[in-house]
């Protein structure tokens, strides 16, 4: 789901994006190198996201960080792995982080929806994805932005405060071709209706996006 303007929240900063590019370069490298190896076992190791209630929000980074009460867990995936699950597991960390790269160094944001849909016969869950991406960022110590991963429209609960001042009319478009097109154009900044809103759902809107609209007019 996309919608003019970026994703909400913290944006990266230059030296959360050094990191992460680190981070990566570091973790790929050295998976490339064990592969290469005939007796190679390459491994990657995160520490898992705590739940709400054991961490607090990093204002300065925008990244979630455990509370001094909160017991940390890291978890170590590798291949083959002592089962299948195991190295299916460690397949989709590296594709995962594969994905992230090719968005930082492409220059662009995409959605976990995004990464999910790339191969959802092979990721199984878009659950799954989410949580990989939040330990990713969790293990680097920064926020999605820095991975160049956003939810474009959050969940209406995660909203504090909408501010719909100069928005007189949205539209929802089926297609995100049409989508950027519109936006290109500035088209919600130009239109003869005066100032609105664009949201593309990628096709038939999903529930974020109507419970988004649902709250727009509500607050209208």
């Amino acid at each position: 789901m996309s919608m003019t303007g970026e994703c909400p929240g913290a944006s990266a900063n230059s030296h959360d994006e050094d990191k992460v590019k680190q981070f990566l370069e570091a973790q790929l490298s050295s998976v490339v190198d064990e592969l290469s190896k005939p007796d190679g076992r390459p491994s990657l190791t995160l520490k898992r996201r705590p739940t709400r209630a054991n961490c607090s929000l990093n204002v300065a980074t925008g990244a979630l960080q455990a509370n001094g009460h909160g017991r940390e867990c890291v978890v170590t995936y590798s291949w083959p792995g002592k089962t299948a699950r195991e190295a299916w597991a460690f397949g989709v960390v590296v594709r995962i982080l594969g994905h992230i790269s090719e968005a930082i160094h492409g220059q662009f944001v995409a959605s976990k929806r995004d990464i999910y849909y790339l191969d959802p016969a092979y990721f199984g869950s878009q659950r799954l994805v989410d949580t990989y991406i939040d330990d990713i960022a969790y293990t680097i110590g920064v926020g999605r932005p820095a991975l160049h991963v956003g939810i474009l429209i959050p969940r209406v609960d995660e909203i504090a405060e909408l501010d719909l001042s100069g928005v007189r009319w949205v539209l929802v478009i089926e297609k995100e071709a049409v989508f950027h097109r519109l936006v290109t154009s500035n088209y919600h900044k130009s239109s003869t209706a005066g100032g609105g809103m664009l949201i593309t759902g990628k096709g038939y809107p999903d529930l974020s996006t109507r419970a988004f609209l649902r709250l727009w007019k509500g607050n209208g």
